[in-house]
């Protein structure tokens, strides 16, 4: 079952709508309180990235949707604190450093493995010490094609100025009581 996200209000219709037209910008930033779905939203945005499915995506039926539900497509990144890129990176439990944002860059450099596009997933974007953020910049000035960034915080003023202006931010709102109700 894909969650609703409706209650969100026009910022999430607007999301959809830029997804279906083709317009959504290269970098999107979610912000909002914890548990209200940001990580959850920036996987069905990744999911609906790749979706094969004419309509309706993500379809949730495709070879790409089933991969990216079992958390295992290869043009989703996910980057978060304490998670390395790849075998030979040197992670921290605590932050997203400059190295981990350079080899993040190189393999956007490259084509998708399997489509048009690649999902990135910056979790905890808050977390880039300010090397990472300012070599991130440049990425986010000259975004490779064929990448979508989607960075998530709920701290979105521990991110530089500069970050936050060159990201379409969605900005999830506490749920309405009644949606919460019926949910429980």
């Amino acid at each position: 079952m894909t969650p609703d996200f409706t209650p969100q209000g026009s910022v999430i219709t607007a999301l959809w709508h830029m997804l279906e037209n083709g317009t959504l910008p290269h970098a999107l930033l979610i912000t909002g309180e914890q548990g209200l779905g940001k990580r959850t939203l920036a996987g069905l945005l990744s999911q609906a990235l790749l979706c094969e499915g004419q309509t309706d995506r993500p379809c949730g039926q495709c070879p790409a949707c089933l991969q990216a539900a079992q958390g295992n497509h290869p043009d989703i990144l996910i980057v978060q604190p304490g998670k390395a890129l790849a075998d030979e990176d040197r992670v921290s439990a605590s932050a997203i450093g400059v190295h981990t944002v350079r080899k993040l860059e190189e393999q956007m450099a490259r084509a998708p493995y399997t489509g048009r596009t690649r999902a990135i997933q910056i979790r905890d974007a808050h977390r880039m010490n300010e090397a990472a953020q300012n070599a991130l910049l440049k990425t986010l000035e000259e975004p490779p094609e064929g990448n979508v960034l989607i960075l998530i915080t709920d701290q979105p003023d521990q991110l530089l100025a500069t970050i936050r202006s060159r990201c379409h931010e969605i900005k999830l709102h506490p749920w309405p009581d009644d949606t919460v109700r019926k949910a429980l």
